[in-house]
């Protein structure tokens, strides 16, 4: 005979998502304005070969009507830089894409793609892809992956480095670049966790520390809003306390606090377990059992 147990049931039921990962496009660029370069990129061109340029022959571009264009170098090796607008990351995996393709079969073009914590080639630290050996005269697309080791702002590049021929005419497009990450973000009903506090007894004019233990962290999205109670049932707001822990001072009367948790994206809540930090007596606070002070 088997045996049902509802209750267990409805709390498997009903657990509440607390954590969901978004992927979340950081830029997206295919050329098509005239302005160039786009707002917020940079260019810099550190050889005396052909410097980035804008193509706009609809079909030298893979969508639209436009694309990147480093020109086959001539007399003089290239050696020119693109960097994107500066994005913030966090450690999650980017993933970028773009689509690349030589102009002709007839040479070899060179493009590495880099990122770094600025623009300029020598903060791009990181070679993401490297390949000397581009002749495919059509679009052929490159998707990598990057994960920080710390959050922070970085910028990515294109360097196209072609050498040096004495034939002139060809060179390497870019089209269609996408660069997306996992945001974390905090959804459905956060968990609240366990108030504590630095000292459950306190004299008036000392300071005391407030926080929680075990609630949901480590997302975006999260807001705080702490309360105190004289009778551990009418709440009120404390002003300005909306930090993940708070210092008090003075306490006066012997008082409760809790704190609530809020997913802004859900606009749902809950309340950390109330806990009471108690007034101690002025005896106990000022007058010591041999000095009179304590």
């Amino acid at each position: 005979m088997r045996k049902f147990y509802p209750l267990l049931l409805v709390l498997l039921c009903s657990t509440t998502v607390i954590k969901s990962f978004a992927q979340t496009t950081l830029l997206k660029e295919s050329f098509e304005s005239a302005t160039f370069p786009p707002s917020g990129w940079k260019m810099t061109n550190n050889g005396a070969g052909s410097a980035w340029s804008r193509n706009a022959t609809a079909n030298l571009s893979f969508s639209g009507t436009a694309s990147l264009r480093c020109v086959r170098a001539t007399t003089n090796p290239n050696d020119a830089w693109i960097f994107t607008p500066k994005l913030t990351l966090n450690t999650n995996a980017c993933n970028i894409t773009f689509w690349a393709r030589a102009r002709t079969n007839v040479d070899v073009e060179s493009l590495k793609f880099t990122v770094g914590s600025d623009t300029t080639a020598a903060a791009q630290t990181t070679v993401l892809a490297d390949s000397s050996s581009i002749s495919t005269p059509a679009y052929v697309m490159w998707s990598l992956s990057y994960t920080p080791s710390v959050a922070g702002d970085y910028n990515f590049a294109f360097n196209c480095y072609s050498t040096a021929r004495t034939a002139t005419g060809q060179g390497i497009y870019i089209d269609s670049f996408v660069i997306t990450q996992l945001q974390n973000t905090c959804l459905g009903t956060p968990v609240a966790g366990t108030t504590l506090t630095s000292s459950s007894l306190v004299c008036a004019g000392s300071t005391y520390t407030l926080s929680v233990n075990g609630s949901t962290s480590g997302v975006t999205g999260i807001a705080y809003q702490w309360q105190s109670s004289l009778d551990n049932i009418n709440w009120s707001d404390i002003a300005g306390d909306t930090t993940a822990s708070v210092t008090k001072t003075g306490l006066i009367t012997t008082t409760f606090y809790r704190r609530k948790i809020i997913c802004t994206n859900s606009g749902l809540f809950d309340y950390s377990p109330s806990i009471k930090v108690a007034a101690n007596t002025v005896i106990n606070c000022y007058c010591g059992p041999n000095t009179g002070v304590n």
